[in-house]
């Protein structure tokens, strides 16, 4: 059983959402953000099973939705793979906040083939099956829970072959392990360090994801968790 209750995200807020966020700042929490994915799972928690589906598939065109994309280190890891494989990625990186994704735009190296728009989550104003693969990564927590359940729905309606997303898992270890970041890579940067104690304070559960996707009606879906971390694959990445 964890032992605390989830925060909820408007009652806990986060420095990094606040739109007058002092951009030098909130560069340099996205920097220890984009290290943290890289380092300890949030990269590859996106970029391994959507290779392991297309593993299968020959290569073409394809159309992928990073919602919540931050730095857009991600998206940006992700299609270097994919041209590395003989696809021609295309992808659509999103994020409600103005100077996040002024910041992003500066940070990919590469943004041919990168289209940047904001938009708030949980609705996205795409048609069904507007991408082939949506994504989102650590973004979850920002949502009360009924917005959470309407976004599974939303990422799921979009993606036309599938979709993949991940966030941490509220509890001990998490709490341990960001123990240990705040003392040595965060120690420095007072953004992340506070940003990072109130995600895992919003943060779901594993259970608590099984039972989103439930209330969101959706069957075909499936829920992989670690100490610090669940991943939900959908549609035909799920298979």
């Amino acid at each position: 059983m964890e032992e605390f209750a989830r925060a909820s995200p408007s009652r806990t807020p986060e420095l990094m959402d606040d739109p007058a966020c002092d951009a030098a700042e909130l560069d340099r929490a996205l920097d220890a953000l984009a290290t943290i994915n890289r380092w300890f799972g949030g990269t590859t928690a996106i970029r391994r099973p959507i290779e392991s589906a297309l593993g299968e598939w020959t290569p073409g065109e394809l159309l992928l939705l990073d919602v919540g994309t931050g730095a857009g280190d991600i998206p940006a890891a992700l299609a270097r793979q994919l041209r590395a494989g003989g696809w021609s990625p295309r992808f659509v990186l999103a994020d409600n906040h103005a100077t996040t994704l002024r910041l992003a735009r500066d940070r990919v190296p590469d943004t041919q083939g990168f289209c940047f728009v904001r938009l708030d989550a949980p609705r996205l104003p795409l048609a069904d099956d507007a991408v082939d693969i949506g994504f989102s990564g650590t973004m979850l927590h920002h949502l009360e829970t009924e917005a959470a359940a309407e976004f599974l729905r939303e990422i799921d309606r979009v993606s036309r072959v599938g979709w993949v997303v991940s966030d941490l898992r509220r509890g001990a270890s998490l709490r341990a392990a960001f123990g240990v970041l705040a003392v040595t890579l965060l120690w420095r940067n007072p953004t992340a360090r506070a940003d990072g104690m109130a995600s895992i304070r919003r943060a779901f559960t594993a259970a608590e994801i099984r039972a989103l996707l439930d209330r969101a009606g959706l069957e075909r879906a499936v829920v992989h968790s670690g100490p610090i971390r669940w991943v939900v694959l959908g549609g035909q990445l799920a298979d």
